[in-house]
């Protein structure tokens, strides 16, 4: 189950299916990081295949939501490193 629209994407962002279990998360200009529901974490970029990047073991009620705002949270702070470096 593949939520259509995440809450709480920043305005410009986009969300799209990756597959059966997985969501790809774009932040223009910065970069993209994937949502893996199967495995329950995230990686930095576009793929479902490797090491996860979440260090955290999601689970009980809510781990959806917790691990999609960690991943929203992720690709904020390249947008921000991104735009002090600028």
């Amino acid at each position: 189950m593949i939520p259509h629209e995440l809450s709480g994407l920043p305005a410009g962002w986009t969300a799209d299916s990756w597959g059966a279990n997985a969501v790809v998360v774009r932040c223009p200009d910065v970069g993209y990081v994937t949502i893996d529901y199967a495995r329950r974490g995230y990686r930095d970029g576009v793929s479902t295949f490797g090491r996860l990047d979440s260090t955290i073991t999601y689970t009980g009620r809510g781990w959806r939501a917790a691990l999609e705002s960690d991943a929203i949270a992720r690709l904020s702070s390249f947008a921000a490193d991104r735009a002090a470096r600028s």
